[in-house]
């Protein structure tokens, strides 16, 4: 990673982030007394700054981190099973083509 510069994954999760903070803004409801208002925004930022760190992760992996792990793993194992099946698909077909050069040289 360039210094100044954010790789796409993280891009993405800053995008998330953003947007989950944009929608928790406008859903927030509107009180109109200001003590309470000052109680409730103390407990919404604290609430949003655990939920931040949860998405992006402080240090420890964050649920979306977990989630590109699973991809990542889930894409390992299609693609070591497609290698494994074209590789039983070449096997099968050297086999073929043994058994059919002996059925022509023994039936002479």
């Amino acid at each position: 990673m360039k210094i100044g510069l954010l790789d796409h994954s993280r891009q993405r999760r800053l995008f998330y982030c953003l947007i989950g903070l944009l929608l928790a803004i406008v859903m927030t409801p509107q009180v109109v007394a200001a003590s309470t208002t000052t109680v409730q925004d103390v407990v919404y930022r604290a609430e949003l700054k655990t939920h931040m760190r949860w998405l992006i992760g402080n240090g420890k992996p964050g649920r979306l981190q977990e989630l590109e792990a699973r991809v990542e793993h889930h894409e390992a194992i299609l693609q070591r099973g497609l290698g494994i099946g074209a590789a039983a698909g070449v096997l099968l077909t050297l086999v073929h083509v043994c058994i059919d050069y002996l059925r022509v040289r023994h039936s002479r």
